[in-house]
């Protein structure tokens, strides 16, 4: 096989994984890509689909992408005020993938052709803005809601393990004489005297 058809293959399957992982639904009106790729807080990164009533040179109506606000909503509620300095570098980071930060739902967003380079921008821009607001985040909200029972589920993760392993049994076979004979137990040396 010759590595014009090698890389020919790869990109079949690369593009085979891509439509397997993303799917489209609508929900009140309202088109939306949700991707198989993840913000840095966890979530799926959905985009809503707008065809706008602008025509291109091709004639063909113009899309809009947008995160409707998603990446930047919990950072809104928690520190994000409108005149906060991170918005320039979130503006910038956009910008680098020709995204734009709108409005005061701080939406990301793009128009264009709406072709597949477009989506994969803003799905790029999503990434980089999450990756970038994610370190910002409160370390006591991220304590106070992510953790809240981690304490909880510990002990009754302890409680299952002593219920699944009783403590009699654990010492029924463990030698007397603990390490003192480990040789014996381990390479066969005659038993140590007490």
């Amino acid at each position: 096989m010759s590595s014009v058809e090698q890389a020919s293959k790869f990109v079949t399957y690369y593009l085979e994984s891509q439509k397997t992982g993303m799917r489209v639904s609508e929900r009140d009106g309202v088109c939306y890509i949700v991707t198989h790729y993840y913000r840095a807080d966890g979530n799926r990164i959905a985009v809503e689909v707008q065809i706008l009533d602008k025509v291109d040179a091709l004639g063909w109506n113009k899309v809009r992408y947008t995160d409707f606000g998603d990446t930047l909503s919990d950072a809104r509620q928690q520190w994000l005020t409108p005149d906060h300095p991170s918005l320039d570098v979130i503006r910038h980071i956009a910008g680098r993938f020709q995204v734009e930060l709108s409005g005061e739902d701080c939406a990301l967003t793009c128009e264009g052709s709406g072709g597949s380079g477009q989506l994969e921008e803003i799905i790029l821009a999503i990434v980089a803005v999450s990756g970038f607001i994610e370190p910002q985040r409160d370390p006591e909200q991220t304590t106070l809601n992510q953790f809240s029972n981690a304490g909880a589920s510990i002990l009754e993760m302890v409680d299952r393990l002593h219920k699944k392993y009783p403590e009699a049994a654990k010492y029924d076979t463990a030698p007397v004489d603990f390490a003192k004979n480990r040789k014996h137990y381990v390479y066969g040396f005659p038993k140590e005297d007490d």
